[in-house]
């Protein structure tokens, strides 16, 4: 800390840029604050990449040999402080996804969320597979329905799952030579689900 205090005092006499990079919830009155406090402060760059917002800032402290230091505690002070990361490491009504050649995952906390979702599988299973399907539904509440449907390479659905409350479910299967009953998509279907869904399918 005390090496980037001592390297925006040797900037202190000409113009320096700090980028910053925040959560897309940053909230513009925090924005309002720092201009209105530096007097000469700019912010002529905000993209946003991967739910990442880019703040380009430049301060210059020939004008602002007051402020200029106070600006810099804001902005280490924003991004040192933030909202607690979710327990079980999701955001409400936002599916997260693994799929790779050996395992796939959804893993879903909805509040009266509604979805359809499919996926085509990246693993190839074969009569060689052994797979391993899990299903858990915790915290379940409402009135909804949300289905799961596996589908073989011809679209055709050859199994489902139906959800209407809690539920563990988990079953280690051999496929046999009948591609039929070999997974190759999924499809999510949701009606105000509210509730935590934990799919997933493993490949042996």
């Amino acid at each position: 800390m005390s090496k980037f205090f001592n390297n925006l005092a040797r900037n202190s006499r000409k113009k320096c840029s700090i980028i910053l990079l925040s959560s897309r919830g940053v909230c513009d009155e925090v924005i309002s604050l720092i201009l209105l406090i530096s007097g000469d402060c700019r912010i002529p760059l905000r993209s946003i990449r991967n739910d990442i917002i880019r703040f380009c800032i430049t301060i210059n402290p020939r004008r602002n040999n007051r402020n200029w230091l106070l600006v810099a505690c804001m902005l280490i002070y924003w991004n040192c402080v933030g909202p607690e990361d979710p327990i079980d490491g999701l955001l409400d009504d936002l599916p997260a996804i693994v799929n790779t050649a050996d395992a796939f995952t959804f893993n879903l906390r909805g509040n009266n969320y509604s979805f359809e979702e499919k996926y085509t599988l990246t693993m190839k299973p074969d009569s060689n597979s052994v797979l391993t399907t899990s299903l858990i539904v915790t915290n379940w509440t409402g009135n909804d329905t949300s289905r799961i449907f596996m589908m073989n390479s011809g679209d055709t659905t050859y199994a489902w799952f139906q959800m209407t409350g809690n539920l563990t479910y988990t079953s280690t299967d051999s496929l046999s030579t009948d591609t039929r009953y070999h997974p190759s998509k999924l499809l999510f279907e949701g009606s105000n689900f509210s509730g935590t869904m934990q799919f997933s399918l493993f490949k042996d």
